[in-house]
Order: C-alpha cells, then sequence, then structure tokens
C-alpha cells in the first residue's frame, strides 16, 4: 500500500514536472500546458473552457480557460482541476499544484 503511494507521488511529481500552467490576470486567462506549448487546434466547452489538441499528433496538448474568474472557476479550482488531469491524463494533484501556482503568484 505504501509503494503505492510512493508510486503515485512520483507520477504526480513528473506530471506537475511537465505541465505548466500561467495566469494572464488583465485577460483573466488560465493557460495550461502539458510539455512544451504546440499548435494546437481548439474544442470549445462551456464555461470558457478551450481543449487543446496538438496539430501534429492530435494528442492533448493544453487547456485555456477563458474568464477564470468572470466563469466563476477560482471558487471551483478543484472542479477545473478533475476537468484539466482528466483530458491531459494527468493526477488530479499534479493539475491542482500548477493551477494553485499560477493563481497564487
Amino acid at each position: 500500500m505504501e509503494s503505492a503511494k510512493r508510486h503515485d507521488e512520483a507520477l504526480a511529481d513528473a506530471s506537475l514536472a511537465r505541465m505548466t500552467a500561467d495566469y494572464d490576470r488583465n485577460a483573466d486567462v488560465l493557460y495550461v500546458h502539458l510539455g512544451a506549448a504546440r499548435p494546437a487546434d481548439v474544442e470549445e466547452r462551456p464555461e470558457g473552457v478551450l481543449l487543446r489538441f496538438a496539430l501534429d499528433d492530435d494528442a492533448p496538448c493544453g487547456v485555456t480557460v477563458m474568464g477564470l474568474r468572470k466563469n466563476g472557476w477560482c471558487g471551483r479550482r478543484a472542479d477545473l482541476a478533475v476537468m484539466i488531469a482528466s483530458f491531459l491524463g494527468t493526477p488530479e494533484d499534479a493539475a491542482a499544484r500548477a493551477i494553485a501556482d499560477a493563481l497564487d503568484t
């Protein structure tokens, strides 16, 4: 059981190292990238969420959240982290930490 927990923590740390998030306060936009930013197609979702798929291999590569505060995501960070983690295939805690780092700086 303890080794499984250490494995999950290591996976989260590796995912966080690959995942970056930046928040533009003036534009109220959160950018989350998995790895380096890549040219991408976008699929629009409700509440300002844009899912990004890499042009070269159609893999999920990031999420942009337009109107983060306006759409109420600041009060629903956990829900946002679940959605981002599910889309990008990363642990939820890695997504939550990336979001927190971007918003709390």
